[in-house]
C-alpha cells in the first residue's frame, strides 16, 4: 500500500508523492488520470533520478547543501520530468 507524503514543493495538480524503499517517488498523471512517469528522490543521496529506482550519489557528490537544499532537491527533480514529459508531448504532436 501507498503511503502518500508531503514534499517540500509544489506538486503541479494530480501529481502525487509516495514514501517507498528507496526515497520519495513522485508520480506524473496527466488530466485524464493516466501514469507519464516518475522520478525517485533520495534525501539520504541527496539527489533523484527518473523512474523508480535506486538513486545513487552523483559523481563528486551531491550539489545540494546548505539552507534550503531539500526544497531545491524537490524543485529540480520535478522540473526534470516535467522536461521529460514536454519533450514527449512535443514529439507526439501531428505536424
Amino acid at each position: 500500500m501507498l503511503k502518500i507524503v508531503d514534499v517540500p514543493t509544489q506538486l503541479p495538480d494530480g501529481w502525487r508523492a509516495s514514501s517507498d524503499s528507496r526515497g520519495v517517488v513522485i508520480d506524473a498523471f496527466d488530466s485524464e488520470g493516466r501514469m507519464q512517469g516518475s522520478v525517485t528522490v533520495s534525501e539520504q543521496v541527496r539527489g533523484f533520478v527518473l523512474g523508480v529506482c535506486d538513486v545513487r550519489t552523483p559523481p563528486g557528490g551531491s550539489k545540494y547543501a546548505g539552507r534550503g537544499w531539500k526544497q531545491q532537491l524537490y524543485a529540480d527533480a520535478v522540473a526534470a520530468l516535467q522536461a521529460v514529459w514536454a519533450r514527449q508531448a512535443a514529439r507526439q504532436r501531428p505536424i
